[in-house]
């Protein structure tokens, strides 16, 4: 009969124990910052046809107004698409399919970390006729419930400080008191 075979076992002194716990307490808070520190935002939505039916695999295209950098995502089998880590600022979507009307919306204001749903709604018709809707997306993320906002340095600048006080700077945000 063979002798069975074990397996080293690691044995950890109090110091060594000491250190590890130290390391993981000083790791789990820095988790959490590393997760705060998203300043990108997503648009995300469906791809539905007039009565409400999901279209899979519509290229999904998303343009910055201000820098014209475009990117872009295909609708999943369900209609769900997602274009994410955008910067914050204005968009255009755009989708064209063959059988549907061209799809537009300009205006879509991304903030740091936000969400921003746009559902599309293709109608039918020609590839030549375009919907193009302008309108400004909420500031409440509905995935959420929060409510962002991006304030430019210009308005922090002129923005008079009551002896200084950083947390004045609160009053420039809707809903904020």
């Amino acid at each position: 009969m063979e002798p069975i075979a074990r397996k080293p076992r690691m044995v950890v002194s109090g110091v060594g124990r000491a250190a590890l716990l130290v390391m993981w307490a000083a790791g789990v808070p820095l988790a959490s910052v590393a997760n705060a520190q998203e300043f990108r935002g997503t648009i995300l939505g469906r791809v539905t046809d007039p009565q409400g039916a999901a279209i899979p695999h519509v290229t999904v295209v998303v343009t910055n107004e201000a820098t014209n950098v475009a990117s872009e995502s295909l609708s999943e089998n369900d209609g769900a698409y997602a274009v994410v880590f955008l910067i914050p600022g204005k968009y255009k979507i755009e989708t064209t399919l063959a059988g549907f009307k061209r799809f537009v919306r300009s205006g879509v204001t991304v903030g740091i970390n936000q969400h921003a749903a746009v559902d599309i709604k293709l109608e039918l018709g020609n590839v030549t006729e375009i919907v193009d809707v302008r309108a400004e997306a909420s500031l409440l993320d509905r995935a959420s419930g929060g409510l962002g906002q991006t304030i430019d340095n210009t308005r922090i600048e002129a923005m008079p400080l009551n002896g200084r006080m950083i947390f004045m700077l609160n009053r420039l945000a809707g809903g904020v008191n």
